[in-house]
């Protein structure tokens, strides 16, 4: 401030470094705040990056309770925030328990919704499971009878049905499947299934660039036919890591031919599982859970690779960063993960991601293969 305020411009510049020096997940909402009061934009902007790629962690701090309504509501309008949207409508209501002991109001129904004020509209309702809306969202008081009613017409109504309701419903979370066949039909399964937006890319025809991943919290890839450029999308693939995405890699793109990605993510010993030989023999299921609390193996009660059961015959890359998860029935492995730079960016699932409903080759419907792809896809996005 009184760097600012003097026109001590090389004391300005030397604070703006220490304090994105001092940026974290635990202070970036209080130093947002901050940074809009003294009009800082650059150091805003740097601060609700961090937010939103680990709005998690942030929206759980305790600079987020302190946050000025302007503040929030930026956030709020945020598409890029990496979180589930009962997560931001559980932040908002911490908030407004803090706001209404700022203005000594009762914490009740009425005062809950007179601090969030218009601050309401920019949760996206639509993005909540429905279970989530009957037992929190209307035990929580803060919507109107007509705003529910509203709601649930919405949510219970079919794809292009819907009425106009006063909520967005754009989704912040978007994940990319890069695949050389079925990769638009495994896109659809996906966005079918969960409250994100879904784009799918075949680099054989397209082409892979990093510029273009990095618009994505997380991205699966897989194959069917081999990649005509192995290497490349292996390149692209650990850069975008190391700028902070996470990669699920699935069968049969854990090969250790052309159907396999390469360049840098093979060299950098990126995969979580090492390449081996595609497999296509019989039928198999889902046999040891080592990590049986593990979020991507949340509600997965079985799977079934259906009668060929395409998959890698491999194990555990050797890096002490690399951790088994779930076995096969027979001992191959399904499912890895591993550490890189302090987070579990990358996941090794040894399943073919098309089901039978997509191919005769496919996972079978009856089993969770789509659990298994959905909670992978979250848990390396760190949502």
């Amino acid at each position: 401030y009184a760097a600012k305020k003097y026109e001590l411009q090389g004391l300005r510049v030397a604070c703006l470094k220490y304090l994105r020096k001092l940026l974290s997940t635990r202070n970036a909402c209080m130093m947002f705040a901050q940074a809009q009061l003294f009009d800082e934009q650059d150091l805003a902007k740097k601060c609700l990056e961090v937010i939103e790629c680990n709005a998690r962690d942030t929206l759980s701090s305790p600079g987020f309770l302190d946050l000025p309504h302007s503040s929030l509501r930026l956030i709020l309008s945020s598409d890029k925030l990496r979180t589930r949207e009962i997560e931001i409508f559980r932040a908002c209501l911490r908030w407004a328990e803090s706001e209404c002991q700022r203005r000594q109001l009762d914490f009740d129904f009425d005062n809950k919704r007179k601090v969030l004020s218009e601050l309401i509209y920019l949760v996206r309702f639509p993005l909540i499971p429905l279970s989530d809306i009957a037992e929190e969202v209307v035990a929580s008081g803060v919507l109107t009878t007509e705003e529910l009613v509203q709601l649930f017409s919405y949510l219970c109504a079919k794809p292009g049905k819907q009425p106009k309701i006063p909520f967005p419903s754009r989704p912040r979370i978007r994940f990319l499947v890069v695949g050389t066949d079925w990769a638009n039909e495994v896109r659809d399964m996906l966005a079918s299934r969960n409250a994100v937006q879904v784009e799918a890319v075949n680099p054989n025809t397209e082409g892979l660039g990093l510029q273009t991943v990095l618009q994505y919290d997380a991205v699966l890839v897989f194959s069917s036919s081999g990649f005509s450029d192995p290497d490349e999308v292996g390149d692209v693939l650990a850069d975008y890591i190391d700028a902070g995405g996470g990669v699920v890699v699935a069968a049969i793109a854990g090969d250790s031919d052309s159907h396999g990605v390469g360049g840098r993510y093979d060299r950098a010993d990126y995969h979580a599982m090492k390449r081996g030989e595609r497999s296509h023999d019989a039928r198999h299921t889902l046999g040891r859970k080592l990590v049986p609390d593990h979020p991507v193996l949340l509600n997965v009660s079985s799977f079934d690779g259906g009668p060929q059961s395409w998959r890698v015959k491999t194990a555990v890359s050797s890096s002490s960063s690399s951790r088994l998860l779930a076995e096969w029935e027979d001992g191959i492995p399904l499912l890895a993960e591993r550490l890189i730079r302090g987070r579990y960016s990358s996941l090794s699932l040894n399943i073919w991601p098309p089901s039978r409903a997509i191919s005769k080759d496919g996972w079978e419907t009856f089993s969770d293969g789509d659990r298994l792809l959905s909670n992978s896809l979250f848990y390396v996005a760190n949502v």
